[in-house]
């Protein structure tokens, strides 16, 4: 990763921020209970000395309230209200267009 070096962690993504503020606000037992993992297994997610397996990670996101939007080739993360919202206020515009 460019700026890190061994002696250095690598600075967290945004998106790794992002999920360790989110994480911060709900319960591990909430976390673990939605992935059906102990709170133990959550936290070395969040350490990184496991992972999530890719059918468990919709779920992780979604008791997080996160989505993850892919547009124009670019992936995107958002509150899953942030996402409804942009949703409908797009819907709301292509039924004007229509009419």
């Amino acid at each position: 990763m460019p700026g890190s070096s061994p002696d250095k962690p690598a600075r967290p993504s945004n998106l790794a921020s992002l999920i360790l503020r989110k994480v911060a606000g709900v319960k591990s037992v909430t976390v673990a209970t939605a992935l059906d993992h102990s709170p133990g297994h959550v936290s070395r997610i969040l350490s990184g000395e496991s992972g999530l397996k890719l059918d468990e990670m919709q779920t992780f996101f979604d008791v997080l309230g996160l989505s993850v939007i892919e547009s124009n080739g670019q992936i995107v993360q958002m509150s899953a209200e942030k996402a409804q919202a942009l949703r409908t206020l797009a819907m709301e515009s292509l039924a004007r267009d229509e009419s």
